[in-house]
């Protein structure tokens, strides 16, 4: 049986070749995988859905924060059940916070002198306070 890990790690690659930019960037992405199969991939230190995010998550520069929130739904699905992703709602998370974030810096647009905050970006936020919240995986 496959593990979790695994699946997750499979996901993110279906997911990369399925959004990749032309035939290079995939034959580079089939290549990578094939290399990858020959040796056994890095498992991260703590079962959480962080250090696997680091380890084998999607580049959100590149793949843009939506695409990114839709594979770690599917990771926390495949992790911790189907629905866990609807009931954390990572989507509201990161809106709420990004509105959040707006709110504060709404003094330095209105006001003269006014400071201007710089913040995190908020999937990373989200993904940080999520992976708090949920216990290691199996």
């Amino acid at each position: 049986m496959i593990s979790k890990e695994r699946q997750c790690i499979q996901a993110a690659y279906s997911f990369q070749l399925f959004y990749a930019r032309g035939k290079l960037e995939r034959l580079r992405l089939v290549f990578n995988q094939s290399r990858k199969k020959m040796k056994l991939l890095p498992q991260p230190e703590e079962k959480t859905v962080l250090s696997l995010w680091h380890l084998h998550g999607i580049d959100k520069n590149k793949h843009g924060e939506h695409r990114a929130i839709r594979l770690l739904n599917q990771w926390l699905d495949i992790l911790y059940g189907s629905d866990t992703a609807k009931d954390l709602d990572i989507e509201g998370r990161r809106s709420q916070t990004w509105q959040r974030n707006i709110k504060m810096n709404m003094p330095f647009y209105t006001e003269a002198n006014a400071p201007h905050f710089h913040f995190r970006n908020p999937f990373d936020c989200v993904l940080e306070q999520v992976s708090g919240e949920l216990p290691p995986y199996k």
